[in-house]
């Protein structure tokens, strides 16, 4: 007969059944008891965070997410939130107290963390991707807001740090709010999807050469799906084929050494945007694509000294459509937007006052046509700081969120940003009023130095650097704006005028 007995086993008892077979089972039943309590809490199936990366097959993946989950798949996502076995080399102390082994201790911190990304199990494909990565993508909302672009690639290439400052940003509207939904739909979208959420991991995790080796292989199956589908008619115009070429530059964006290939991301969207029109552009998450490309586009036109394609009347209009009605002041506020228009038009006034300031050649209609322009342009900024500072009166009696404090900041530092720049250029247009327009320019430099020393956002950097850049500009080639010239000739003054341009432009554009 056999014997059916159980034989128990405590930390302090002084002999430890030696059979195999016989310890398998022991563990087995002790185990049953933790695993029915974790299935009660939501701890079941997760996955274990500190693993790296592993190359799987996307498309099955989707599929089994979308199905009902499979007896082999649940037993291995078992597997990885068990804890580790015991084994005859975990420790234990002399008086019989069980004491936790590394593996046990890091298997813990593990749970933990998971169940601060999720409080239940994942039930979609989406859900399965943030437990496998510990890192949700719509946390990268901020590097789709209007100040990121290379700068920011360069800040954040000589501080890696600066990374974890843009992550997380609940409030903020952004097209990545729409991912959980779109995820497994569009065989290119979930590749790209899985390529940044892999990058994004690795990167936080610290470096790792098979970690990066695997994400590399994740990207070119990524690009190679991007390619195909854009050349395919069908899916070029496809709202989830430009999602998919934006959120690859944030892929570049987590690599700082990349940036020639964040450009052609940048200019690929460009392109599909540009073929797509406004009149394509209508749903929510269509006009979200639409606001992230904004800034990026606006920042590359301006490195590159040629014109924004954003200026037309037609994205005119289609950015002016986008303004909301809300209490607080966010992205979409009418104030907002307005201003950033005006900011849109400075790519093509600095390249035509720059061909104005040539030695060379001399247009009086195109000096008087700029001059007009200019001015126009100067007075709806201010326009937009006094909406902005009778929304802060209006408001000052209110609660006040982080978010709203953050877009005020922001706001405020972009219009003085404006003003000094316009100032600049009106003072190149207008010889009389010149050294009235450099008194104005200077003390604004000086507010906006003064305002890198307030409380700010931590985020702040990232608009703080094109503001101080502004300053010190108009800081260092203050002597020859300030020179009285009251005595010279038309042609010295005019000479003197294409010079002074010439330097500050320099400064603008430089490294």
């Amino acid at each position: 007969m056999a014997d059916t007995s159980f034989p128990f086993i405590v930390s302090s008892g002084p002999k430890v059944p030696r059979d195999p077979a016989l310890r398998t089972l022991i563990r087995k039943q002790a185990m049953k008891d933790v695993g029915i309590a974790r299935k009660k809490r939501g701890g079941h199936g997760r996955v274990n965070l500190r693993q790296h990366p592993t190359e799987e097959d996307t498309n099955a993946q989707n599929e089994a997410s979308t199905s009902s989950s499979s007896t082999d798949s649940s037993t291995t996502s078992s597997a990885k939130s068990t804890p580790p076995e015991d084994t005859d080399t975990d420790a234990t102390s002399t008086d019989g107290q069980l004491v936790l082994a590394g593996q046990t201790h890091d298997w813990l911190c593990d749970q933990v963390l998971t169940a601060s990304l999720s409080n239940r199990n994942p039930s979609s494909g989406f859900d399965k991707l943030r437990m496998k990565y510990g890192f949700d993508v719509r946390d990268l909302s901020l590097l789709t807001s209007f100040n990121v672009g290379q700068s920011t690639m360069y800040a954040i290439s000589e501080t890696p740090e600066l990374l974890i400052t843009l992550l997380g940003c609940p409030d903020m509207q952004s097209y990545l709010q729409f991912i959980p939904s779109r995820y497994g739909h569009k065989p290119y979208l979930t590749a790209v999807v899985d390529c940044v959420s892999a990058k994004a991991h690795s990167r936080l995790r610290g470096p790792n050469v098979n970690c990066d080796a695997i994400v590399m292989r994740m990207y070119a199956k990524a690009l190679a799906s991007l390619q195909e589908a854009i050349a395919c008619e069908d899916s070029s115009m496809d709202a989830d084929l430009l999602c998919a070429i934006q959120m690859l530059s944030l892929h570049e964006m987590l690599d700082p050494q990349r940036a020639a290939a964040y450009t052609h991301h940048i200019n690929g969207s460009a392109l599909v945007i540009k073929k797509r029109t406004p009149a394509r552009f209508k749903t929510e998450f269509e006009k979200l694509l639409f606001h992230s490309s904004i800034g990026p586009a606006f920042t590359n036109a301006l490195y590159k000294e040629e014109r924004c394609y954003l200026e037309d009347p037609e994205w005119m209009r289609l950015y002016e459509s986008m303004i909301q009605e809300t209490p607080g002041l966010t992205d979409r506020s009418e104030v907002v937007i307005r201003l950033r228009m005006r900011m849109l038009s400075l790519a093509s006034m600095l390249v035509d006052t720059t061909r104005a300031m040539d030695p060379d050649t001399f247009d009086e209609g195109l000096l008087l046509v700029l001059e007009l322009k200019c001015r126009q342009i100067h007075k709806e900024i201010l326009e937009c700081l006094e909406d902005y500072k009778a929304h802060v009166v209006r408001m000052s009696m209110a609660p006040v969120s982080h978010s709203e404090l953050a877009t005020r900041r922001e706001v405020f530092g972009t219009a003085l940003e404006c003003l000094c720049v316009y100032k600049r250029i009106l003072a190149s247009l207008c010889e009389p009023e010149r050294l009235r327009l450099e008194n104005e320019a200077q003390a604004i430099a000086k507010l906006l130095l003064d305002l890198q020393d307030q409380p700010a956002p931590r985020h702040s950097w990232v608009y703080a650097a094109h503001e101080k850049g502004v300053a010190a500009s108009i800081q260092a080639t203050a002597e020859a704006w300030e020179e009285d010239l009251s005595h010279a000739t038309f042609q010295e003054k005019r000479l003197a005028a294409c010079a002074r341009w010439k330097e500050f432009n320099s400064y603008l554009h430089g490294p």
